[in-house]
């Protein structure tokens, strides 16, 4: 188990809500002023200076529903507001997307590229800022001083950490199943094609060596798949000219869907393998509520959430006119059937003594520890919780 694989977490997935929310907002044709402040404000709070120096002190990963509240607090620290249908969507889709992201890595090392991909990402929403682009450099430095120098074997451990916080994390992303990187069950393929990292060789060969190191013999199989070698290292500096790192892992997919509609790319529904987009159930981010404040933004991502809507409201009438309908009339049943159900739970009581006390629940009452001995201690996750509250 690692205890640094909270920073590599945070950045990687805030980079994934970044790269949402901000679809969503060219999708539904936002003033460009309030959708350049949402960005700015989440990007800034995600790398407050406080909160990164808490970030990087070593600790093992948070529960999955404290990830969820934290991540909560962070989109609330703009001037947006999402229901909490809407965040559980958010959530999930970032989950799925930096799951796929660390299991497709082709060696430790790419979780750094990945990450730098993100930090790459997010310097793009950053709009018309150098103080938000100087917290992004802080967080590179503090990435370069902590990871860069880091072997393959302590990378390894991170990237098992990771895999082991996002088990059991199956949710169906459509946009993901139409590339066929995901199965119905919500598992990831595995390619049969793909580039090896830098200094690796293609699979295939098994060499068998004497006692002093020469080659005696040498087998060939076929690994089942096609590898093509890469001779050039990763690139890890703070700024990428040709912006490619060496992994394409990272970057933003939603930004190369183009204008596709919004339906088509967050829908969550179980889909059939001929034609996966023909039906949506579940849609990402159904309602963007407005905030209390004045300056708060108000958004209807999908055509049907006014017709949904105004259905819900039109059953709510008719439900109100039949209840009030039928209370008349049920006065009188209600009135003859009184008796009997006294008589019927008069009949049916059961007394029990709870005066006495047994040899057994005396023990069970005496093996109970209630001191107040944790209730002091305060968690890691707890004080990046705190730490959040502060800067929003």
């Amino acid at each position: 188990m690692s205890l640094k694989a909270l920073p590599i977490l945070i950045f990687n997935m805030g980079g994934e809500m970044c790269y949402i929310l901000e679809q969503r907002l060219k999708a539904q044709k936002v003033k460009k002023e309030r959708a350049h402040r949402v960005m700015n404000e989440i990007v800034a709070a995600i790398f407050c200076s406080r909160f990164l120096e808490q970030l990087f002190e070593p600790q093992e990963l948070p529960s999955r529903p404290s990830m969820r509240l934290l991540f909560e607090k962070l989109a609330h620290s703009s001037i947006m507001r999402l229901g909490g249908n809407s965040l559980d969507k958010l959530y999930d889709l970032m989950t799925m997307m930096f799951k796929y992201q660390v299991q497709s890595c082709a060696s430790p090392r790419h979780l750094l590229v990945i990450t730098m991909n993100h930090l790459d990402g997010i310097r793009r929403v950053v709009y018309d800022s150098p103080s938000i682009n100087g917290q992004i450099d802080h967080a590179y430095c503090l990435l370069s001083a902590n990871y860069f120098c880091m072997n393959l074997t302590q990378l390894y451990y991170i990237r098992q950490n990771l895999l082991n916080f996002f088990q059991g994390s199956r949710v169906r992303v459509c946009l993901l199943l139409q590339e066929k990187l995901q199965r119905e069950d919500g598992r990831f393929t595995v390619p049969l094609k793909g580039e090896l990292p830098c200094g690796f060789k293609k699979p295939g060969t098994i060499r068998l060596y004497n006692q002093i190191g020469q080659l005696i013999r040498q087998d060939s199989f076929d690994p089942g798949a096609i590898y093509t070698e890469n001779a050039s290292e990763e690139i890890l500096e703070k700024s990428a000219k040709n912006a490619y790192r060496g992994s394409d892992l990272g970057q933003n997919i939603f930004d190369e869907m183009g204008n596709r509609p919004a339906t088509h790319l967050f829908s969550f529904r179980k889909m059939s393998r001929r034609e996966c987009m023909a039906k949506e159930d579940l849609q990402l981010l159904q309602h963007l509520v407005s905030t209390e404040s004045k300056g708060g933004l108000k958004l209807t991502l999908f055509e049907d959430d006014e017709e949904e809507k105004d259905d819900k409201e039109q059953d709510d009438e008719n439900k109100e006119k039949e209840e009030s309908c039928s209370k008349l009339s049920d006065m009188d049943s209600v009135i003859k059937k009184d008796d009997t159900s006294k008589c019927k739970s008069a009949t049916n009581r059961i007394r029990i003594d709870a005066t006495r006390r047994t040899a057994e629940a005396m023990k069970l009452l005496q093996s109970l520890d209630i001191s107040d001995s944790n209730e002091s201690s305060t968690t890691h996750s707890e004080i990046l919780l705190n730490m959040v509250d502060e800067i929003t």
